[in-house]
């Protein structure tokens, strides 16, 4: 546990208190630093590992130009200040025993703590070893215990993906070291026996926590001694996410853009989101393949999808598991889609590559779409002007048709009074003529009387 104070000198921005709860830390500009500082004065990133006792170590980190500021390296002791110029970076370790235990009073805890601070020295055996490029230590001190998992409430909290939340817990009584177990479904093996109730943790051998990490107990200066012949023949060595290779993709179908390579745990790749790689690609299967980081320079790669995979340039059988060199592998699904891993070095370099690659093939689709748009409002456009054309056209055709329809009814009114003045005429005469002869007629009927 470290904490980490962050004081800013550029008159604006107030100082950052942080509560690491981590045997190691990075600090610095690079985005893949556990604590992000924007500084132009910070050139390398300060690569922290927890030490015996309330001691630490301090590296810097490599840097793509290859300039190196040496003179931050050191062994500090419970504290330690870096000034960069316009940002300086106070730390200072804490005891182990300061995490809270579950159903612990915090009260209780502060007042037993500051008790130990008068009255007690740090103990630095015994103490536990994790395996790695730089080792990381945590003491336990004497009838004491810490438990070692992925919570934050973890003394001994570590990164691994097949580490539980609460792994296992460490308990330190009389002379030796005993390992409980805490979960009952991930593995915990001293050497090759796996094991489910308490055990005595004997000098020099290996306790397995996973795939990923691997410790050592440490009862004395004199294992300190030996250590380094011990983790030189580990089979597997933990690799931190600061160090690890990675596996990188400049497509915009690929989310995670990038993924650390944990030595023996397997990445899947696959058009299914439950992978630890999804690729958004219709072509790509559902679980299309299979990638295992097997030591320093091999890779294991197995193909399971329907339309193949080809690396470094050839097919791969499929259900087959292949093995290859890490460096410069490449793994290519077709249709401009590719992973490819980035070593040391290689992955910053990678990382500014890859986001240059994804802001370009951003802007284009960007481009893309503006033009979509812009042509989709002119299509709008024509549109809007051919229906107010048509509509022109349909008014002008209705009065056209209204004016005809007219004219029509006209004409038809006319020839229909035509008609009427000339059928009244003969009537008229008619009903004259019959009124004559009934008159003539009349007239005889008188005469003759």
């Amino acid at each position: 546990m470290f904490a980490v104070e962050i004081e800013f000198h550029d008159g604006v921005s107030s100082s950052e208190f942080l509560l690491m709860r981590r045997p190691y830390m990075r600090i610095g500009s690079n985005e893949l630093a556990d604590i992000v500082v924007e500084s132009r004065g910070i050139t390398n990133d300060l690569v922290i590992y927890r030490g015996l006792g309330n001691e630490f170590s301090v590296y810097a980190a490599d840097t793509q130009s290859g300039a190196k500021a040496n003179f931050l390296e050191g062994t500090y002791s419970s504290e330690a200040q870096f000034s960069f110029g316009d940002v300086s970076i106070h730390m200072i370790s804490l005891d182990a025993d300061l995490a809270l235990i579950s159903n612990e009073y915090p009260e209780r805890v502060g007042a037993e703590a500051i008790s130990k601070a008068f009255g007690e020295t740090i103990e630095r055996f015994p103490a536990v070893a994790v395996n790695g490029e730089r080792p990381i230590f945590i003491s336990v001190g004497r009838e004491k215990s810490i438990i070692i998992g992925r919570s934050r409430q973890c003394a001994l909290r570590l990164n691994a993906t097949d580490l539980g939340q609460e792994h296992c817990r460490i308990v330190s009584s009389g002379d030796k070291l005993f390992v409980d177990a805490l979960t009952d479904y991930l593995p915990i093996r001293i050497e090759t026996d796996k094991i489910g109730t308490r055990r005595i943790w004997e000098r020099s051998k290996v306790l397995s926590l996973g795939k990923e990490v691997e410790l050592l107990p440490i009862y004395g200066d004199e294992d300190l001694t030996t250590m380094n012949r011990y983790l030189s023949f580990l089979p597997f060595k933990n690799t931190s996410a600061a160090n690890a290779p990675m596996l990188v993709s400049n497509s915009l179908a690929v989310k995670p853009s990038r993924i650390s390579l944990g030595m023996g745990k397997p990445i899947t790749i696959g058009r299914d989101p439950t992978n630890d790689v999804w690729i958004n690609a219709g072509h790509i299967s559902r679980h299309h393949a299979v990638v295992v980081y097997i030591d320093e320079s091999t890779l294991e790669i197995k193909d399971l999808s329907s339309n193949g995979t080809i690396v470094n340039g050839a097919v791969i059988p499929r259900s087959e598991n292949m093995e290859m060199p890490l460096e410069n592998a490449e793994l290519d699904f077709g249709e401009g889609i590719k992973l490819h891993i980035a070593i040391g070095d290689q992955i910053n370099q990678e990382i500014i590559q890859q986001q240059t690659s994804l802001d370009i093939e951003k802007k284009k689709r960007d481009t893309l779409e503006i033009s979509r748009k812009d042509a989709m409002e002119a299509s709008d456009i024509t549109d809007d002007i051919t229906t107010d054309l048509n509509t022109e056209i349909e008014l002008s055709d209705f009065t056209e048709s209204a004016d005809k329809s007219a004219v029509d009814r006209v004409n038809k009114y006319k020839l229909q009074e035509s008609f009427n003045r000339c059928s009244t005429v003969p009537v008229f005469v008619g009903t004259v003529m019959i009124i004559s002869v009934l008159a003539a007629l009349f007239a005889v009927w008188l005469f003759n009387n």
